[in-house]
């Protein structure tokens, strides 16, 4: 199964169209999406074999684009920085900084 979750936001790193007649709303790279939904589908969607693990997004309404192989895109990851405005924030108050 997937990384991701339905509510995740996606970076696309790929974008490659394998059948560009198809595609009504294409993927851009380094796009951002949110996840709407994950699966696996038969891999004769996609390549012919096997199974893929794959996303469909909730920007992409506008045509039969998806799913999307997971494997184009990457988690967008947020950094929590509330430990960092704590401590500047002690730092202001006091003068000095704990560890």
């Amino acid at each position: 199964m997937s990384e991701f979750k339905p509510g995740d936001m996606v970076e696309c790193v790929n974008d490659n169209h394998n059948v560009p007649n198809t595609v009504h709303n294409p993927l851009v790279r380094g796009g951002i999406y949110t996840v709407e939904a994950v699966g696996t589908v038969p891999g004769v969607f996609l390549t012919g074999r096997g199974t893929h693990n794959c996303v469909w997004l909730v920007e992409q309404k506008n045509g039969p684009e998806g799913p999307y192989a997971a494997a184009r895109f990457r988690l967008v990851r947020t950094t929590n920085i509330s430990i960092f405005r704590k401590i500047v924030k002690e730092a202001m108050e006091t003068g000095k900084v704990t560890a």
